[in-house]
């Protein structure tokens, strides 16, 4: 009990209307997860896939609660982890997945459950695991290179002393397969200090990238750059479309070749096939650039329908696609519904809402067509 209202306070800080804010974004995380994990109940949807599938389930808890939408009103708005580890265990695992958790946390439980009154270290090993379990509901620490070292740490600490009712394997090499084990770990040793490297390298200049808005240009190619050193850094993906959209806003739609655009968004589908940041990011930029009729873009206005139903820049997509197209009852009905959204989400002043701006502004054009 101590260790769990020990973790709220330091996740959630005093403030009782943040906590509460904070716990109902987590309840709708937690409800998507559930579904999600009920999409592929056995095997799950595989290791790393919540981030990539998610944005499918991220509107499932509209089904109990209509009215419930805290968090993914804005299309900016993103996760990339449950904020609760059992469950994206059981998303990503499957029943499988939960299984090897419950008989590894038994095992660590067994190992520990003798120590514990008369051993100190043990003791410290097995509250430290008591806190970080009550933080893994709220939080996702084992997903964290600090936390999850310091898990394991307390993981040792607990087991530091083996009870002999336990059996201990000992697994032994034979001599001729000694070196090759030595120089296959010295060569996965040498890769990860690369990695390293080439891991710092990219994260420094994507951190330029980013402080680089006077020179739109230059920061779109340090990201492109960072990109090459560290091709698997989801964060430095999903930031190309939106460095490629400072850079057209500043220097023009032909600042950028429309196959190297095509290039960048490929890539960044590859953070998130389903990301609405990403969809609308494309969606936006074949429309100013006179590609109204690319066949991708009746795609990406499905899947945004189908998954960002409560998202207004859906809708101004939407919008803007069928006055592109010439239907003008069916746009009207669009930025209708993004309107209504839009004011639904907004708690001060509606006139300050980009959205808002946006949707009036097509309103104002769509009066004054035929």
């Amino acid at each position: 009990l101590f260790a769990t209202l020990s973790t709220l306070v330091i996740v959630f800080g005093w403030q009782p209307l943040d906590l509460s804010r904070r716990l109902l974004i987590r309840l709708e995380l937690m409800l998507d997860t559930i579904a999600m994990a009920a999409g592929a109940p056995l095997f799950g949807h595989g290791v790393g896939s919540f981030v990539a599938l998610f944005p499918l389930f991220k509107e499932s808890h509209l089904a109990i609660f209509p009215h419930f939408n805290p968090i993914f009103s804005a299309y900016t708005t993103e996760t990339e982890a449950a904020h609760n580890e059992i469950l994206q265990v059981g998303a990503e695992l499957g029943l499988l997945g939960l299984v090897l958790v419950g008989f590894l946390s038994v095992t660590i439980w067994r190992v520990g459950r003798g120590a514990v009154r008369g051993d100190l270290i043990a003791t410290a090993g097995s509250l430290a695991l008591l806190a970080m379990t009550a933080t893994s509901m709220i939080e996702y620490p084992l997903q964290r290179p600090a936390t999850y070292f310091l898990t394991l740490a307390a993981v040792a600490f607990v087991c530091h002393d083996r009870p002999s009712s336990l059996p201990c394997r000992v697994v032994a090499l034979p001599r001729s397969a000694a070196l090759p084990t030595a120089i296959l770990l010295l060569s996965l040793a040498t890769g990860i200090v690369y990695a390293g490297y080439a891991s710092a390298r990219a994260e420094a200049l994507f951190r330029h990238a980013q402080t680089a808005a006077s020179a739109p240009a230059s920061a779109l190619a340090e990201a492109l750059e960072a990109h090459t050193e560290n091709p698997l850094d989801r964060k430095i993906r999903v930031a190309l479309p939106v460095l490629l959209d400072r850079v057209t806003r500043a220097n023009g739609m032909g600042a950028v070749a429309p196959d190297s655009a095509d290039a960048l968004y490929r890539t960044a589908e590859t953070a998130g096939p389903h990301s609405p940041l990403i969809l609308i990011g494309r969606a936006q930029y074949l429309l100013n650039s006179g590609r109204a009729d690319d066949p991708s873009l009746a795609s990406i206005l499905a899947d945004l329908e189908h998954n960002a139903a409560r998202v207004p820049a859906t809708y101004v997509i939407k919008a803007r696609y069928e006055m592109a197209h010439g239907n003008k009852p069916e746009a009207k009905l669009a930025l209708e519904q993004g309107h209504a959204l839009a004011l639904a989400g907004i708690d001060a002043d509606p006139t300050a809402s980009p959205v808002l701006r946006v949707i009036e502004g097509l309103e104002a054009r769509i009066a004054t067509m035929p």
